[in-house]
């Protein structure tokens, strides 16, 4: 089994943007937000969201988002019931890795659902809050929800204490890259 990397950080940090990076690079990659948004298209996982948040009358993501950044109790039934699946598909990909292969995997929720145990090495993606405020926005996300979203992560000055490696991206795209680079380099240099 190769080397399993866990990529976290907070809203519109550059998660997706370094994994884009890993994937033109021919690395495997697992994006957690993928792999829900997938999960989410079959009806029997509908139809068990819809229980756990019984004021929806339909399946729509967008109100979920609303319901579950609201209400703690439904945020948390939610993650129980999602999160299992997570762990299981991060299992299923790291055990498809080759002995010499890296493979990453983005996991937003990584250290407040304390996943490190499914990762070799995490890399924590950090930029500065108002950075990440304009990215949200650019995705449509208003700043009264992206505080939302953010208050239920971690302060990043917490979880840079627990990474292994911490990459800004705050920075030109070359800059970005070459952090990258240089943090793939020192992974593969540790037995």
């Amino acid at each position: 089994m190769g080397k399993v990397i866990g990529i976290t950080g907070n809203i519109a940090s550059g998660k997706s943007k370094m994994l884009d990076l890993l994937s033109a690079r021919s690395y495997r990659i697992l994006s957690s937000d993928e792999f829900i948004r997938d999960l989410y298209k079959s009806k029997e996982i509908q139809t068990e969201v819809l229980k756990i948040i019984p004021e929806l009358e339909i399946f729509d993501r967008k109100k979920i988002a609303e319901v579950i950044y609201q209400q703690n109790d439904r945020r948390q039934a939610l993650e129980a019931f999602i999160h299992p699946k997570l762990i299981d598909q991060i299992k299923i990909f790291s055990k498809s890795l080759g002995i010499e292969e890296i493979g990453f995997v983005e996991v937003p929720l990584l250290f407040e659902k304390d996943l490190g145990y499914l990762f070799d090495h995490i890399i924590l993606i950090c930029c500065d809050i108002v950075t990440r405020i304009k990215r949200a926005e650019g995705r449509g996300i208003s700043e009264t929800d992206f505080h939302k979203i953010n208050d239920v992560q971690m302060p990043e000055s917490v979880k840079m204490a627990m990474a292994d490696f911490i990459i800004n991206s705050d920075v030109t795209m070359d800059d970005f890259k070459n952090q990258i680079e240089d943090v793939i380099e020192r992974i593969k240099c540790v037995k």
